[in-house]
């Protein structure tokens, strides 16, 4: 009976197909310098608390933070006054595009009564 063994993983086998599964393993290649697994090459993705702003490594780690509720809500606070300035933002656009709207509904009216003025003119010079 053949043994297969990689003598870097410390890994020995009698299949040939343990084997080969064994070297397409992680392991396998990291020990032969296939794969870097350097920390500073992964990229890590922060996970942030909707309510405070916190970064977590994980889910696990916003679940816990908001499970233990320690969270303290300080970016919760914050919003409502970027919320509220806003509205107030959108509410003095909204009111100026009213007058204007209102200014230039009055104009129109001007001028339909004008071109109503000009019509009976012409008429009566026909």
């Amino acid at each position: 009976m053949t043994l297969f063994t990689c003598e870097l993983c410390d890994f020995s086998t009698d299949r040939p197909n343990h084997y080969a599964r064994h070297n397409n393993t992680n392991k396998h290649k990291r020990m032969i310098g296939i794969i870097n697994d350097d920390v500073e090459n992964k990229k890590k993705v922060k996970i942030e608390c909707d309510e405070c702003g916190k970064f977590y490594a994980d889910r696990s780690g916003l679940f816990n933070h908001r499970k233990s509720k320690k969270c303290k809500g300080i970016k919760k606070e914050e919003e409502p006054e970027k919320t509220t300035i806003i509205n107030e933002t959108i509410l003095k656009q909204i009111i100026e595009k009213t007058i204007e709207k209102e200014k230039l509904s009055n104009e129109l009216k001007e001028l339909s009564s004008e071109i109503e003025e000009l019509k009976e003119k012409l008429l009566k010079s026909i």
